[in-house]
């Protein structure tokens, strides 16, 4: 496989920027264009961040840019057209969840991929977090023993979000509104803990009515996996602040992963000890999660460590594996699962 060195950025909104910010970092590499239908945020984002061309006509972008991989960071309902078209000029992809709305659309995606040599990945950005890696990490290890149960909650405080939808219109597109787009954020978080493919056995969505929306803004599941493992998972639009918790149980210790907060904290079985040394525990306990929080922020603020949910983490392993010859982190042929949850949930 050639060296990846020209890159190109399609859709110019949030996501763009921290898609930028982290190939700023990656050696060899050089953002050389970026292409949005609204030719004034390709130009804005362009004059930002130092890129030499802006395009709002795709022919135009692929013709004159000549990137030989894009980041597809535009709204999730448009993911496959355009993932389509840079397959069909010969270009490598990396977009953001989902790659489809539809199985099928994955499997054409991936079969066109490997029928030309080229390769789809998704930017699962979460399951990739250092926190997350490091619980996969313990898990290998057998520090909690045998996995018994996960749970994840994620909020999103949505109460900025219009009644009509005006300012998350591309929502409309999508059967389960912004409850879809947020899915696979715990979902492979989850599947990522259990190293398996989780089976969807309960659902349950609700219109809570905290918003003005007339979406559902609430969601509990219920999976299963091997060996008598469970996961549940509770999405929420009105919980404030945002928040992305997991918490992992096994028959020997229990982790909890704070990702937005970057705390880890291991608990193993004490019952044995006395009062003091309970206390002693807890105190640790607490000046552990104190260190850690002085880091991150040391880390953020002086070092730009990037934060959670950032994408520089999955993307700088993407590019090592492009370059190396070896599978990428997250091909579509795994985002294909989390897609058919989605329409099992929202036909």
């Amino acid at each position: 496989m050639p060296t990846i060195k020209r890159v190109g950025i399609i859709g110019a909104g949030r996501t763009s920027s921290a898609h930028i910010r982290a190939l700023r970092h990656l050696s060899g590499v050089e953002v050389v264009g970026i292409f949005d239908i609204d030719a004034r945020a390709a130009e804005d984002i362009a004059i930002r961040f130092g890129i030499p061309h802006h395009f709002s006509n795709p022919d135009q972008f692929y013709e004159n840019a000549k990137p030989q991989l894009v980041h597809v960071v535009t709204p999730p309902h448009t993911h496959e057209q355009l993932a389509d078209q840079a397959l069909d000029r010969g270009v490598h992809v990396l977009v953001e969840k989902p790659p489809s709305l539809t199985v099928a659309g994955c499997d054409a995606l991936q079969k066109k991929a490997e029928a030309t040599g080229l390769t789809v990945g998704v930017n699962e950005n979460f399951a990739f977090d250092p926190r997350i890696l490091a619980g996969r990490a313990s898990i290998a290890r057998g520090t909690l023993g045998k996995l018994v149960h996960i749970a994840g909650f994620f909020g999103f405080d949505a109460g900025s979000v219009n009644a009509d939808l005006s300012n998350w219109s591309w929502a409309k597109e999508l059967p389960g509104g912004i409850l879809e787009d947020l899915l696979p954020h715990p979902l492979t978080v989850a599947r990522a803990l259990a190293d398996q493919e989780l089976q969807l056995i309960h659902q349950h969505a609700l219109r809570s009515g905290r918003l003005p929306f007339p979406l559902h803004d609430e969601m509990r599941l219920l999976f299963a996996g091997s060996n008598g493992l469970t996961v549940d998972l509770t999405l929420s639009l009105s919980s404030h602040p945002t928040d992305f918790i997991v918490t992992i149980y096994g028959t020997r210790a229990t982790l909890q992963i704070d990702l937005r907060n970057m705390l880890l904290q291991l608990w193993r079985d004490r019952s044995g000890l006395r009062l003091f040394a309970r206390g002693v525990r807890v105190s640790g306990a607490a000046l552990h999660v104190l260190i850690q929080t002085a880091q991150n922020a040391i880390g953020t603020t002086v070092f730009r460590i990037p934060g959670p949910g950032d994408p520089a983490h999955l993307i700088r392993i993407h590019y090592k594996a492009l370059q190396q010859g070896r599978e990428i982190p997250a091909p579509i042929a795994r985002a294909k699962s989390v897609v058919k949850i989605a329409r099992a949930i929202w036909p």
